[in-house]
């Protein structure tokens, strides 16, 4: 139900309501206010303001259209003199999140690369945990557009971030973001078959870090890295840990190829080859593992 603005101080009263429900993780809560505030606004309370709170508090429902809808509306009403600041950052870093969370890859880092060149601003306002999200969320984006290399340099800006946070902040959970960035960096370099920084990085993980979500990819990180240090016991032992409900087809049929290369690996051809057989080579994305199972299944059938 609709309530009508009597006064700037009521606005000013219901913004912060608003802001206090976000704060919390309340955005169900915190929609209504803001839908409201945006219908009666009043001069103290800029519509392109409640615009991004809007957009940000759908993000966070996963409401992406809504979220999309808010942001460009916000970036619309900016003012020239905010075209280039916080607010103008925190749209295209919003819309590049949401665009992540519907796999649209290309249309994610195209909003994110819209602000590369002015995140200077987030460090002059000391905002190191949206430097640090920025940078965490554009890696995973190149991951998925397969460009290992520079997701490695945008995971280790968002370290330096998470670290530069930490200092400035006394009750900021940096253990937490420190271990996300190490997963995140293991599997950049697990895609690109660099071992070595696989091992460096896995090692500097806190497990009890991770929610159940992360410790599937910890799993499946670890289950390739045991396999080409040529550890297939543990390799095996890790495979099990895993769920494998997951709705990912690329994440699912890495699994099996690695399987079936295990079992290959110790002479035990009939399960290579069963494993092998449930390999979909069109969800196999890296040109090194096409090759090496295009030759195991050449090597088994002859």
């Amino acid at each position: 139900m609709k309530c009508e603005m009597h006064s700037s101080e009521d606005a000013e009263k219901m913004l912060l309501e608003a802001a206090d429900y976000s704060d919390n993780f309340l955005y169900e809560k915190a929609v209504p206010l803001l839908k409201n505030l945006l219908e009666y606004h009043t001069d103290t309370i800029e519509e392109w303001s409640i615009s991004l709170h809007l957009g940000e508090s759908y993000f966070y429902l996963n409401k992406y259209k809504d979220c999309q809808k808010y942001l460009r509306r916000c970036l619309k009403l900016l003012p020239d003199d905010e075209k280039i600041s916080t607010p103008y950052l925190l749209c295209y870093q919003y819309l590049g999140f949401s665009y992540y969370e519907q796999s649209q890859y290309g249309k994610a880092l195209s909003n994110l690369d819209k602000i590369s060149d002015v995140l200077s601003i987030y460090e002059d306002e000391e905002r190191y945990s949206d430097l640090y999200l920025y940078y965490l969320n554009k890696g995973r984006t190149l991951i998925y557009l397969r460009k290992f290399s520079e997701a490695v340099l945008d995971f280790e800006d968002a370290y330096k971030a998470n670290y530069k946070e930490a200092q400035i902040t006394d009750d900021y959970e940096s253990s937490y973001g420190e271990s996300l960035v190490n997963l995140e960096l293991s599997r950049a370099h697990t895609y690109l078959h660099d071992y070595t920084n696989v091992a460096k990085y896995i090692e500097k993980i806190k497990i009890d870090d991770l929610n159940d979500c992360y410790n599937e990819c910890y799993n499946y990180i670890k289950t390739r890295y045991y396999s080409y240090s040529k550890q297939y016991k543990k390799a095996i032992e890790m495979y099990h840990r895993i769920k494998h409900d997951t709705e990912d087809k690329i994440y699912s049929n890495d699994l099996r190829y690695f399987m079936g290369y295990i079992y290959y690996h110790m002479n035990k051809f009939t399960e290579a080859g069963n494993y092998f057989s449930k390999v979909k080579l069109g969800y196999l994305w890296e040109e090194q593992i096409i090759k090496e199972f295009k030759l195991y299944c050449l090597k088994i059938k002859g």
